[in-house]
């Protein structure tokens, strides 16, 4: 999913649980595994395509799961802050970026959000804006079961869906190049990508259209249609329908050119034939 920054109490109109947005009732600090919870929470997010976690919203159940249906008032943003920022510096490798907004909620923000009567004049709540690191993975120092730190002994959160999970140690591998994180951050920047599977996003693809050694590249426009990240690919489609999946890895750049299309400079050739199907050619680099 795209995800922005929340800066503003309008954002939270109509928000839902995702892979970018965590619900969190509360940190309790005078719990021992707490510094874990919130250095895991801020990690899952860096390690996957960034996210906010709202802390002073409860999530509903059943036929509400997933949305905010109250809120819980922050009373000490401060000392939630400071042990939110100890937390991720003393377990979090490599550091993740993240910055904290206090959200004050007044009355007519609450009624939008809740789409009911609130029951109070106003809420605290604490956003905490997380950016996507492009260099790989965060890991987070385990703990005992009394909240003690051992030393070297890491765990490596992701958020999935709605849902925090570990990543195996055979799937580290698949998440530690720079290029293909870079590459998927920045797919995730288009916007609307979040709703491929409704309404695919026009691009403009720039290949090696001609024999490679001419060098020669021509725009042509293609439809983003899914963003595969365990296969890491992308997939366009012309505008007979006919598909092609591009990998990450051959995938130079995406930029927004000056008269608002999105570009994707690609390594290599997407041929479309006559058939139901396309194919992408690498460049001669890779032959």
């Amino acid at each position: 999913m795209t995800w922005t920054p929340i800066l503003s109490p309008a954002q939270l109109v109509g928000i839902h649980e995702s892979s970018v947005f965590d619900a969190k009732q509360t940190y309790d600090l005078t719990l021992a595994e707490t510094p874990f919870e919130m250095a895991k929470d801020v990690a899952a997010m860096a390690s996957a395509m960034g996210g906010t976690v709202l802390v002073g919203a409860i999530e509903g159940r059943d036929a509400t799961k997933g949305r905010i249906v109250a809120f819980k008032d922050v009373t000490d943003s401060g000392k939630l802050i400071a042990a939110l920022s100890q937390a991720v510096a003393r377990r979090c490798r490599p550091l993740p970026v993240f910055n904290p907004i206090e959200l004050r909620i007044d009355r007519t923000a609450q009624r939008a959000i809740l789409a009911r009567e609130p029951a109070s004049e106003s809420v605290n709540l604490l956003a905490i804006n997380i950016w996507p690191l492009p260099s790989g993975p965060v890991g987070v120092e385990a703990s005992d079961a009394r909240g003690q730190i051992l030393e070297f002994a890491y765990r490596f959160p992701l958020r999935r869906g709605e849902k925090t999970e570990y990543l195996r140690p055979e799937e580290l591998a698949l998440h530690l190049s720079p290029h293909e994180r870079r590459i998927a951050i920045l797919l995730r920047q288009i916007p609307n990508t979040d709703r491929l599977a409704e309404a695919p996003v026009e691009v403009r693809l720039f290949d090696l259209r001609v024999h490679p050694a001419a060098q020669h590249f021509q725009g042509r426009k293609v439809k983003l249609v899914a963003i595969d990240d365990h296969f890491q690919h992308a997939v366009l489609d012309d505008v007979a329908n006919r598909r092609a999946n591009v990998p990450f890895t051959f995938i130079k750049t995406i930029w927004q050119s000056s008269d608002g299309d999105w570009c994707l400079h690609v390594d290599g050739t997407v041929h479309y034939s006559e058939s139901a199907s396309g194919n992408f050619h690498p460049g001669p680099g890779y032959a």
